[in-house]
């Protein structure tokens, strides 16, 4: 039988729970008196199940049951977690509290978004204050991982391993604060990142989308693969960071104790060689840049000497490449697939052009001659070229050069089908009488034709 979490409080934070357990298969009861509660809670949703699973490599459990009720201890009733995301006032927390420890299981946990109130003063009025942890996400919760565990002395040693088994089971990482901060840790890095950037705008050093810039195409992605300390690591060049760090801000030098401390943490903390850290690194940003919609130059190619076909040099990603640095079978379709996709549009025959008349592309064959492992870290030449056209088919042929050598041919028939119901169609008589004109003009004869089946 599913577990049940009851969500108390369904703005963002409160909606992002709710999608995250439903999605890794708890039946959820929301409780939000606020009647734009249910309408942001059904985006949110929408939001998680479209994003999610792309993040797993294996298939989500079925989902849970969703409903939102009318009070509050309909919502905590038989429920095994209590996920609490009220308003950052702590006597509305308090007094709410009481109501649903009445109604509560014993043996359930009520965990509290809070980014504010130390745990134990949320446990303070509480005559069951072994039952309350705070469990601080980050937003959007159905997606990031991280959620800061925060408990006191009044929570039992299997109370706490409860809810680090809980919050694992729904795909986070719990972080265990060792003491009471408001803020914690991600909270009180945010601010002194806020307070830097405002210190800057207020100075006239730099305007708000500079700033941005610095966080998202320099420190942000590296810090999201290394953390600050081992990314300081790579940036001193050395195994363990200098102490006192260079200091160019005018802040407080750290201490000859507090230098100790993090020579010591650091020497832990490092199990990779700065080799090993840089790899990683390099791997991450490749990966995290290139998904992104300004990390990677949309193919425009060069216009191939002679017959219509389409060109561009690429380089196989880091993030592609087996363990062992090799390249696997499967990077050749990848790196061609981007660039079938510019040669369709530049023939008129692009998604938007056969959406027009309810078509889609499918890959219905292909056919590789690899005599050769592809070479990495190298530039390499991609042609694409029109083969044959048929009434429900296209034939394009790739060729792949490293230098001057052919290295790999390979021949696609792309079929048509309905976007309505999937079933295969013929192309529009206009395109296909387009792409005729078009194929007249080419010579494919050193085309891999014999490589079509």
């Amino acid at each position: 039988m599913p577990s049940v979490v009851a969500i108390i409080g369904a703005g963002r934070i409160g909606a992002g729970w709710a999608a995250r357990f439903c999605l890794h298969g708890w039946n959820v009861r929301v409780f939000d008196p606020d009647p734009a509660a249910e309408d942001l809670l059904r985006k949110t949703m929408e939001r998680a199940r479209a994003s999610l699973p792309g993040l797993l490599d294996e298939a989500l459990p079925p989902e849970g049951r969703l409903e939102v009720v009318p009070l509050m201890s309909q919502a905590v009733d038989g429920a095994d977690w209590v996920q609490e995301s009220l308003p950052e006032r702590i006597e509305l927390k308090q007094k709410v509290y009481q109501s649903l420890q009445e109604k509560m299981d014993p043996g359930a946990i009520l965990a509290s978004s809070s980014s504010v109130f130390p745990v134990s003063d949320l446990q303070a009025f509480s005559n069951r204050p072994d039952q309350i942890v705070t469990a601080h996400p980050l937003d959007p919760v159905y997606l990031v991982p991280l959620v800061e565990l925060s408990v006191s002395a009044r929570n039992g040693a299997a109370r706490i391993a409860r809810a680090e088994e809980v919050l694992e089971g729904i795909g986070m990482v719990p972080l265990r604060l060792r003491a009471e901060r408001a803020g914690h840790i991600a909270g009180r890095l945010a601010e002194a990142t806020w307070r830097e950037a405002l210190g800057l705008l207020r100075d006239g050093a730099a305007v708000t989308s500079e700033i941005d810039m610095a966080l998202r195409h320099g420190l942000g992605p590296v810090w999201a693969e290394l953390g600050l300390f081992q990314s300081g690591r790579l940036a001193a060049g050395s195994e363990t960071l200098p102490v006192p760090w260079p200091n160019e801000c005018g802040n407080e030098e750290p201490s000859v104790e507090l230098g100790r401390a993090l020579r010591e943490q650091m020497d832990e903390q490092g199990v990779l060689s700065l080799e090993g850290l840089t790899a990683r690194r390099d791997k991450a940003l490749v990966s995290g840049l290139r998904n992104r919609p300004e990390g990677l130059a949309r193919i425009e190619g060069a216009p191939l000497p002679g017959p219509p076909g389409l060109g561009v040099t690429r380089v196989i990603p880091l993030d592609w490449l087996d363990p062992m640095g090799h390249a696997p079978v499967e990077c050749l379709p990848r790196l061609l697939s981007p660039l079938r996709d510019a040669f369709l549009e530049k023939l008129g025959c692009g998604s938007g052009a056969l959406a027009a008349h309810d078509l889609r592309i499918r890959l219905a064959a292909q056919r590789i001659d690899q005599p050769m492992a592809l070479p990495t870290a190298s530039p390499l030449r991609l042609e694409v070229a029109l083969l044959t056209v048929e009434q429900g088919a296209i034939q394009l042929s790739y060729r792949v050069k490293f230098g001057s050598e052919v290295i790999a041919l390979v021949g696609e028939t792309l079929g048509l089908a309905a976007l309505s119901d999937g079933a295969a169609r013929n192309l529009p008589p206009p395109l296909r009488e387009a792409l005729l004109r078009r194929l007249t003009l080419q010579d494919v004869s050193d085309g891999p034709q014999d490589l079509i089946a």
